[in-house]
Parts: C-alpha cells; structure tokens; sequence
C-alpha cells in the first residue's frame, strides 16, 4: 500500500477544517468543512485555487436557492429533490458544474437540517464549508505543492531517447514491423500524458510567482521539445509505413539518408545535454547543411520520386518518397528551432517581462 502525498494533504486538509470549523462556528459539528476539504485538494495549485474559487460561489448560489424555497414552498422532500434540480441548472448555467457534489451537499443540509432561523443556519453552513475549501486550498499551496517540472522532462527525456534508437534502427531494417507499429502506439499515448504534463505547468503560471518569467522560458523550451519529439515519432512512422519505398532507394541514397538521419539524432541527443548543461551553449553547429549539400540532397530525393512515377500501378509510387523526405526536413526545422531556444535560454537566464508567446517569437 503506498500513501502519496496528496492523499496526506488531503487527510490533513479534513483534519484542520473540521477543528477550525468547530472552533470559529459553535453550532457546527465540521461534517461540511471535512467534506469540502475532500472535494476542495486538486492536482495543480492553478486547479486548486480554481475550485477554491467555483465552489464559493456555487455554495453562495446554492445556499440562496434553498432558502428561496423554504421560505416559499416549504421543506419536504420533493422540495429538496426540486432545488437540487434548480441548483444542477443553475450550476450548469454558470460553469459550475465541478462544485456540483458540494453545493448540492451543502444545499441538502441546510434545508433538511436547519433549527430557528434559516438564514442564519445557511450562513452557518456556506462559511463552514467555505473554511473547508479555504484550508484545503491553503494545505495543497504550501504542502508539498504538484511540482510537475521533474515529471515532464523525464518522461520526454525517456521518449525521445527511445524514439531515436528507433530511428536508427529503422533506417537500417534492424526492425520488427509488429513491434514497431505497437513501439509508434506506445509512444504517441505516452506523448498526450507528457503534453498532460505541460498543460499543469503551463496553467501554474497564472498565479503569482517570483520565478515566473524564468518558468515561462522555461516553458517555451519545453514546448518546443515536445513538439520536436513528436516530429521525431512522425519520422519513424514515415519510414515505418514506407519501408519498401525505402528499400527501394538506391544504395547511395539509403546512405546518404542514414548519414543525415545520424547528425539529426546525434543533434537531438546534444541539445538535451545542453539544456542539462553537459554541453556548452555554443556548440552543436552541425545541423545545417551547405546549399550545394541541401541541393545534391534533395535532387537526389526528386530523382528517385520521378523514377518511382514511371513504375507500373502495382508498383511503389512516388508519394512515400516525398512523405520520407519531408518527414526529415521537417525533423531538421524542428531542432534547428529547439536548437536556438536552449543556446538562447541557457545563455540569458534573466528574461524581460514578456508572454510565452512573445518570448517564442522573439526566440527568447
């Protein structure tokens, strides 16, 4: 049995609402504070201070509802049944919908457990519910806070690494067709789970933070990575789905791909070193071909494709060898912009105060 941290916050969260509660309400038992401390502990910071949000005013909304309906129509349970449906409108309405279990919670209580005034009983539960979502958002800011950074980077570390010994071996036929079809699934699912990642990180960065700018260029680098690395699994599905166009090659044109197949991925693998600080920011000038180099290159791609049009029907056509030529340029773009970002980002580590998106643009 493994306990992880957020399962501790959340108990600790339960723990301090309910004895706040108890202590600053003396008619409260803490039953709604413990429960909003549950539903209140989320994965991000950024989504915990969202719900901190929502489900204050959703129980405010909810709270409001229900005395509208004690004082008009009374307590029974069609009633309750009746405001929980009003409440699930109105929250749909709004955008509130992932308070919904809270504030029905809350709407429930106070019309079916209220003594003396309502008003005061539902003032009672919206801020003892509200001192549960308030400590629980509190407990996951300054506890142990989802730090996703780590997480991310290694995942797309492993995965660009084990697209590229794919790669490799593609190129060189040193590859199962089966295996590699389920490698190329693998790696697109575990692509979505890194993005999922980004996503978390990305949305921290509309909370105030000392670090902030120096995370969104961080940020602008990571993005760029994942989006080289998903051009990586597209090269080796282009040269996956187009193995016998490229055994169709002649030789010269099958080494001249691995050759350039090597740099590329030889450049990838030195461009993360840099952004680990392995490799100077200066080095890694080897990416760029000569024009008379990218014109021999590409005419000899064009030659082949022309050579595959003349072909019968049954025969491979040209099209796998344009997609197989524009999968590795499109590659080599890829990491020609990584490459500028980390030598940039790792030589100016203080940026002006600018978005993700100028920073991007301006290439830091």
């Amino acid at each position: 049995m493994k306990i992880g941290g957020r399962v501790i916050k959340t108990g600790l969260a339960i723990a301090i609402s309910i004895f706040v509660a108890t202590l600053l309400l003396p008619d409260s038992n803490g039953a709604l504070a413990g429960i909003a401390g549950i539903h209140a502990t989320e994965t991000s910071v950024r989504r915990s201070f969202d719900s901190f949000l929502n489900r204050i005013l959703g129980n405010i909304l909810g709270a409001i509802i229900a005395l509208v309906i004690i004082q008009t129509v009374g307590v029974t349970p069609v009633t309750v049944g009746i405001t929980v449906i009003l409440s699930i409108s109105l929250l749909n309405y709004f955008k509130l919908s992932d308070v919904m279990m809270l504030v029905n919670t809350t709407v429930i209580v106070i019309m079916i457990g209220f003594e003396g005034s309502p008003y005061l009983f539902a003032l009672n539960r919206v801020l003892e519910t509200s001192i549960g979502v308030i400590i629980s958002f509190v407990v996951n800011s300054l506890i142990y806070p989802p730090k996703y950074d780590t997480r991310f980077y290694q995942g797309l570390e492993y995965l660009t690494s084990q697209t590229l010994i794919w790669i490799r071996a593609s190129v060189r036929k040193n590859t199962d067709f089966g295996l590699i079809q389920k490698d190329i699934t693998w790696a697109r699912e575990q692509l979505d789970s890194i993005n999922g990642l980004f996503d978390l990180m990305q949305g921290e960065m509309a909370l105030p933070n000392k670090n902030k700018y120096s995370e969104m260029r961080r940020l602008v680098v990571y993005r760029q990575m994942t989006r080289t690395t998903r051009i990586a699994i597209d090269l080796l599905a282009a040269f996956h789905y187009n193995a016998q166009v490229f055994d169709e090659f002649p030789r010269k044109l099958r080494h001249e791909v691995r050759d350039r197949i090597e740099v590329l991925t030889s450049a990838h693998e030195q461009i993360l070193l840099k952004f680990n600080g392995k490799v100077p920011p200066e080095n890694v000038n080897f990416l760029q071909q000569s024009t008379k180099e990218r014109l021999s290159y590409m005419e000899m791609f064009f030659d082949q494709a022309k050579d595959q049009m003349v072909l019968p029907d049954d025969e491979v056509d040209a099209t796998g060898v344009i997609l197989i030529m524009g999968a590795v340029y499109r590659y080599e773009e890829e990491l020609n912009h990584l490459n500028v970002l980390t030598r940039v980002y790792m030589r100016q580590p203080e940026p002006d105060q600018e978005t993700v998106e100028q920073i991007e643009i301006n290439k830091l």
